[in-house]
């Protein structure tokens, strides 16, 4: 009676440790969306995690084909999204460390709200102004004989695709 317990408890330890190092293994992957996490991330990391971190954050970004092939269409898009209500896929447009920020300030927005930033973006004369390496870019708009800062963009340079990174609101 007393080795079965004994083997009972062995068998019980190595399913639980076992058990521990799965789910560890196998958390639901989350970028990296601020610098507290960043520095929880870098606190934390084991040999290898960077690795592997940055192999899924390049798997997700192949698999992303939200945005356009101009940061003027992408900007497009989002402004069509905002105008059918589809706050979800407006925020898609976004970088993938950005996109739930982005939903829920839009989700924090009321109608008029939403109609003024429509007006905003959609207005005026646009002008672009890309790196050297063309894969950052700003677009301006001309309001009230000004030039303002309406959005950044990054090329998601596995597909091709122009992400926000930011829009004045």
């Amino acid at each position: 009676m007393n080795k079965k317990m004994i083997w009972l408890g062995v068998v019980l330890v190595i399913v639980l440790v076992a058990g521990y190092f799965y789910t560890q293994k196998n958390k639901e992957f989350k970028l990296i969306t601020n610098d507290q996490e960043l520095a929880e991330f870098m606190q934390n990391m084991e040999e290898g995690d960077l690795e592997e971190y940055l192999a899924k954050k390049d798997e997700l970004y192949a698999q992303d084909t939200y945005g356009g092939a101009t940061p003027e269409e992408t900007l497009d898009l989002y402004i069509e999204a905002l105008k059918v209500g589809d706050l979800e896929l407006a925020s898609k447009y976004f970088r993938l460390e950005d996109q739930e920020r982005e939903l829920v300030k839009l989700k924090g927005l009321n109608n008029e709200q939403i109609e003024n930033y429509i007006k905003f973006a959609d207005s005026g004369e646009r002008m672009l102004f890309c790196n050297e390496e063309n894969d950052n870019c700003d677009i301006d708009i001309k309001f009230e004989d000004d030039n303002v800062s309406v959005a950044k963009f990054i090329l998601n340079e596995q597909t091709n695709k122009w992400k926000m990174e930011s829009i004045k609101n």
